[in-house]
């Protein structure tokens, strides 16, 4: 019996890869460019695991097909999620008056592009609405 919800769960499994994979680059921590992951990597674990040679290589290996197969990924990812995107933007413009379709294409064009960005109109905070401060900070 096929499982109805294996394909659901897969792309959940897809995209929380993706996520993680975005969030640590973005860590500031984070030494050199995206592209020196797997040269960093690959160094720690040279150095903590005490890796030979020819180690180095395989292991290379695996990290740069891991480093292709997660860009592979994430750009289809990408890809699905823009075509997801402009079929729910159409859908709600359905459902919108003329004047209210105006505002709404205005809101989509202030939209990042990029994927995971959930920042659809919202633009930066009116002055003045700010969050409150953390309990015992001073102001």
């Amino acid at each position: 019996m096929k499982r109805p919800y294996a394909g659901v769960l897969a792309l959940l499994f897809l995209t929380s890869v993706v996520l993680c994979v975005q969030a640590e680059d973005r860590r500031p921590d984070k030494e050199g460019m995206p592209g020196k992951k797997c040269e960093q990597r690959l160094k720690m674990l040279t150095e903590k695991l005490g890796l030979s040679a020819a180690q180095v290589e395989k292991v290379k290996a695996v990290l740069d097909d891991q480093d292709q197969k997660t860009k592979t990924a994430f750009e289809e990812f990408a890809a699905k999620q823009k075509t997801i995107r402009k079929q729910a933007d159409a859908a709600i413009e359905a459902q919108l008056t003329a004047e209210q379709k105006v505002t709404y294409e205005e809101l989509a064009k202030a939209r990042p592009e990029k994927p995971g960005n959930q920042s659809f109109g919202r633009g930066e905070r009116p002055e003045g609405d700010a969050p409150p401060p953390p309990p015992g900070a001073e102001n």
